[in-house]
């Protein structure tokens, strides 16, 4: 009876120790935590009720899903908090998440590869055949012409599937600290994120911000 007494004290006294010693968040580390988890989630609504932000969207519609789903793995960590004025406070930050950017540009510099390595239509590698006929050259120019700019052979669909493959492989992260601005108004805490749009686009598009 004695040592399940003891057992319970002990007990108690540990967990009145681990209460104390973990401090509550402060109510503006709190609205910086509930922001960067409005951006991890994408809700946007909520997003905008911050002082200074604007929306940014993704504009690959073939690639939202899986961006979403990358971006809601993201790691929020509050570092410190600091009253910097009246009502005023600095909060900073840390947020990791996967960094697509550099699988991005590798599969664009493959597909561009593999576009270099197709032979030209009408032009034979053989040098003992004859050259093209107006004819043939005419069609050649007409289908190059008609696929503009682009010389791939894959469809857009091929091109979209080969980019969200990269995506769901992908397994770089990358850390950013944030540095907010918060406000107290009354009751409420706004936080100022004018200063770092960059970095909370580049969490929200997993870097992928400066090709969408």
């Amino acid at each position: 009876m004695l040592k399940k007494w003891t057992a319970l004290v002990l007990t108690a006294v540990m967990a009145l120790t681990v209460f104390v010693g973990c401090e509550a968040p402060t109510p503006q580390e709190d609205a910086v935590k509930t922001y960067l988890e409005a951006v991890r989630d994408g809700n946007t609504e909520l997003m905008r009720v911050a002082d200074g932000y604007t929306t940014r969207d993704i504009d690959f519609d073939f690639a939202r899903q899986v961006i979403e789903k990358k971006r809601k793995k993201a790691k929020i960590k509050i570092l410190s908090s600091t009253e910097t004025g009246t009502d005023t406070y600095t909060v900073e930050a840390s947020i990791t998440f996967f960094d697509l950017l550099d699988a991005h540009q590798e599969e664009v510099a493959r597909q561009l590869d593999a576009e270099s390595q197709q032979p030209s239509d009408g032009v034979s590698s053989d040098s003992g055949q004859s050259a093209p006929t107006d004819e043939t050259s005419s069609a050649a120019s007409s289908s190059a012409g008609a696929a503009g700019e682009s010389t791939s052979h894959l469809s857009e669909e091929e091109i979209n599937e080969a980019f969200l493959k990269v995506y769901e492989d992908c397994d770089k992260k990358t850390s950013y600290k944030l540095t907010f601005k918060v406000v107290k108004v009354g009751e409420d805490y706004n936080v100022d994120v004018s200063e770092c749009l960059d970095e909370v686009n580049a969490l929200y598009t997993c870097n992928l911000e400066s090709v969408l």
